[in-house]
């Protein structure tokens, strides 16, 4: 249902489509919304939700497409429906990798058609027959990045985005896990602090002094202020 809408404004809607001078079918297309607000859109696949636009609600709606890539899809088949149909038979120009969304968001390559051996062998290294990255893309996005590089791949700009905030998330996680070990095996002891805090206190002074921006909602009267000053300190 989404997606249909995102088709159906993308075709409806007056949007303003300028394709790069190298794209015929494949390839980056400035779009502009009724808006005006303009948006770089790259196509790279024409039987799949493997393209992807620089527009906020690309990054988040986890569709796979938006308003803007179904208006440029909709102006090329407008313009040369033949073109559009040779392109979906030929398949990409290159191989590439790019953010799956179903069930959630993971990495994927796919293959082009005139895929060299050096691209296959590195698919096989890194992904299962369906094209899904192997590991955890946080065990292993660093060399996993430079071989498929290595090899002519292209990396989609939201899954070097996606695996920067995968990595940010993990050394969150880790920094965590230690602050609440380190906070809670000191219990009611607390350098800077005189005062003794309940077992609950000390797990909300973890919960802060763990995390780089965080929200404290006790109750009133639950000692929010100590919590903070202990955390503090």
């Amino acid at each position: 249902m989404e997606r249909r809408v995102r088709v159906q404004r993308g075709s409806l809607e007056l949007f303003d489509v300028r394709p790069h001078p190298a794209t015929k079918v494949y390839g980056r297309y400035d779009v502009g919304s009724p808006s005006s607000r303009r948006y770089e859109v790259e196509i790279r696949a024409l039987d799949g939700w493997q393209n992807s636009c620089s527009c906020p609600e690309f990054d988040t709606n986890g569709l796979g497409t938006c308003k803007h890539i179904e208006a440029a899809l909709h102006w090329c088949r407008e313009r040369s429906f033949a073109a559009v149909r040779r392109a979906t038979r030929s398949g990409p120009p290159s191989s590439f990798l790019y953010l799956a969304t179903d069930p959630e968001p993971h990495v994927r390559l796919r293959l082009a058609e005139s895929a060299t051996s050096a691209e296959r062998r590195t698919m096989a290294r890194w992904c299962d027959a369906e094209g899904k990255l192997k590991q955890p893309v946080t065990e292993c996005w660093s060399t996993f990045e430079q071989d498929v590089l290595a090899v002519g791949f292209v990396v989609a700009p939201e899954v070097a985005r996606f695996a920067q905030r995968m990595l940010e998330n993990e050394q969150r996680a880790r920094r965590q896990r230690t602050v609440e070990a380190s906070v809670c095996g000191a219990g009611s002891d607390q350098p800077g602090f005189r005062a003794r805090l309940y077992p609950y206190q000390v797990a909300g002074v973890a919960f802060l002094a763990s995390r780089g921006r965080a929200l404290l909602a006790d109750d009133m009267g639950l000692g929010k202020t100590a919590q903070t000053f202990a955390c503090s300190g």
